[in-house]
């Protein structure tokens, strides 16, 4: 018998309603005769709601105002400054603002910079229906008959594990940028934008000024998401990200609960408790149940509307983590600020072997071709275009490229370097990126707030040269300042020192190789061995928790509806992968995700 999943889905609808099909009861607001009804289940935190005046605001997140976590009396002031862009820029972190005002008979929806949690929308002939998950809004068009698919967010999905731009699946609804300000007057939306980056203005420090002022920064970031006095927990890994976390969270003298999830007690799990011991931490690891993957799919896929793939380890551990902790951090954010993971590299193979070092690589004119080509999240696993019909590959790769285009020409208005334009195409949405299903499938568990989803940390970022963040300098940096032995230890990611550049992680990996081959070193530790990391390897896991999927998939009428699948090459190939054991990975993953969200369509009617 398998151990029951405990998790708890979070919901959030705000709609407008007929008269005749709304009960006075769950009336929100009614302006200019149109009635707005909210639906919500399961939302952590709970929603804020406040009302003065015949005004009323529900407040989503948990952000900080005046350097502490106030909602009451932030709530008070939105009424009297939410027209001034300056006071919305000072509120800093991650909330959403739902606003009826009745003097000027609008809805109004105000987000932050960081687009967390994000916002989606439609808003058509009179009717407004919006929500923080796609996948709530999609099944709702679908029932009110609303919905009219969009293969160009599948086709971006299938090549880079998310979507870009402000589009959705379908044609009718959108995503609210960053920074903005929707309102609705009953007829029709305007979208005024508060907040803008701005990337020209560089500092010129030295590496250990700006380890100090990273550190300050995630210091001062703990301390105003810990003003609540609520229990604290830190989802913790073996890598770099939330070892400059705990850190630092010891640093200002409080130590969450430390959790780590993994399938067995593996190197990732084993370092992470090396860290939460030298830290001084409570840990507990959090094994998954049987068949995790299969089971936790469905509701993964529910969480991120496949705005990105699916990839939610962190379901079902509500109980487990709920029971220490009300509030959980976590480390997503800091590799891509602080470490520079996406600024563009190269590295050297010897005996096609690819040597741990590298270099930064020269970003050409043509970024947003170069962008496409090379950026390091494209799905991997086989060649994605494959799977599109020839005919349609020029006119869907033409689309993206004007995605693309778009958004770089956007950046150009706050960016000079070309490393700035580069990492914008990925960051103009941060809750677009392919990571963010992590920060919802946390959420699942207690309520999630994330550290590097602060005001002035972002800031930092802004003024940093790509130079100074590559190979994690800054960060590598900040984390032997704030605790050496942290430093030392070796990474779960690589089994090399984590103060260690590429040049000498590079020795390591000579010096490793040679010692596992004379039996020295335990190759079952040190090698690069997917099982030791976080999760469990993606191929393995298609053939063997997701095989009855994937035997749907070579079947699916839904798949082979989309007109530019070729469903040939998906039989061909998707076959030739199951016959060996390996090949498909994320490419494979991503054809699956497609027709198993269509399915929940049918499954909602």
């Amino acid at each position: 018998m398998e151990d029951s999943l405990m998790i708890s889905l979070p919901s959030f609808l705000i709609e407008s309603v007929p008269p005749e099909r709304i009960h006075p009861e769950n009336v929100f607001a009614e302006l200019d005769g149109s009635f707005y009804r909210i639906s919500t289940t399961d939302y952590r935190p709970e929603p804020f709601h406040f009302e003065k005046d015949n005004h009323r605001i529900v407040l989503l997140g948990t952000p900080v105002y005046e350097g502490k976590i106030e909602k009451r009396k932030l709530c008070g002031d939105f009424l009297n400054h939410h027209e001034s862009p300056e006071w919305l820029r000072e509120i800093n972190g991650e909330f959403l603002f739902i606003h009826a005002d009745p003097e000027k008979k609008e809805l109004s929806i105000t987000n932050n910079r960081f687009t967390s949690p994000p916002f989606y929308y439609y808003a058509r002939n009179g009717r407004f229906v919006g929500s923080f998950s796609y996948g709530d809004l999609w099944r709702r068009l679908h029932r009110l008959g609303l919905l009219e698919i969009r293969e160009e967010g599948f086709f971006e999905l299938l090549l880079f594990k998310r979507i870009f731009g402000e589009k959705t699946h379908d044609r009718t609804s959108l995503f609210l940028k960053p920074g903005s300000i929707l309102r609705w007057n009953g007829k029709g939306v305007t979208i005024e934008s508060y907040w803008r980056p701005d990337f020209r203005a560089k500092s010129c420090l030295s590496l250990q000024e700006y380890a100090h002022s990273l550190q300050e920064g995630i210091a001062d970031s703990i301390l105003r998401r810990t003003s609540d006095g609520k229990r604290y927990g830190l989802f913790l890994s073996g890598g770099m990200d939330t070892r400059v976390i705990l850190a630092s969270f010891r640093k200002v003298g409080i130590l969450p609960v430390c959790f780590t999830v993994n399938s067995f007690e593996n190197r990732e799990v084993k370092i992470a408790r090396q860290v939460a011991a030298i830290a001084g931490a409570e840990h507990v690891f959090l094994p998954f149940k049987k068949r995790h993957y299969l089971r936790t799919f469905p509701h993964a896929l529910r969480i991120t509307g496949a705005m990105q793939l699916p990839m939610c380890m962190f379901l079902g551990f509500e109980k487990e983590v709920s029971s220490h902790a009300d509030v959980a951090f976590h480390g997503h954010g800091f590799d891509y600020f602080f470490q520079g993971m996406y600024i563009p590299a190269l590295h050297p193979e010897v005996l096609g072997h690819r040597l741990e070092y590298r270099r930064m690589r020269t970003v050409p004119a043509d970024i947003c071709r170069f962008f496409l080509n090379t950026v390091s999240y494209r799905t991997k696993g086989g060649d994605a275009l494959e799977f599109v019909k020839p005919g349609e590959r020029e006119r869907l790769q033409q689309g993206l490229e004007t995605e693309i285009e778009r958004i770089k020409k956007d950046a150009e208005s706050f960016c000079e370097d070309p490393y700035d334009i580069f990492e914008y195409l990925t960051f103009h949405n941060l809750s677009r990126h392919y990571t963010y299903g992590d920060h919802w499938s946390i959420n699942t568990n207690a309520e999630q707030r994330t550290l590097s989803f602060d005001n002035a940390l972002y800031d930092l970022y802004q003024t940093l040269r790509a130079s100074d963040r590559f190979d994690g300098r800054i960060q590598r940096t900040c984390l032997m300042n704030l605790d050496p032995r942290l430093g030392r230890l070796l990474s779960a990611n690589n089994a090399y020192p984590m103060y260690a550049d590429s040049l000498l992680r590079t020795y390591y990996q000579i010096r490793n190789a040679l010692l596992m081959r004379l039996g020295i070193l335990d190759s079952k530790f040190y090698r690069d061995d997917g099982f030791q990391r976080m999760g469990l390897p993606l191929d393995y896991v298609l053939r063997t928790d997701f095989r009855p999927m994937i035997d749907e998939l070579l079947e699916s009428e839904r798949l082979s509806a989309i007109p530019f699948i070729d469903m040939d090459s998906v039989v061909r190939r998707v076959k030739g992968w199951m016959e060996t054991d390996r090949g498909g990975d994320q490419v494979l993953y991503s054809l699956m995700t497609i027709d198993q969200f269509l399915k929940q369509l049918e499954q909602s009617d």
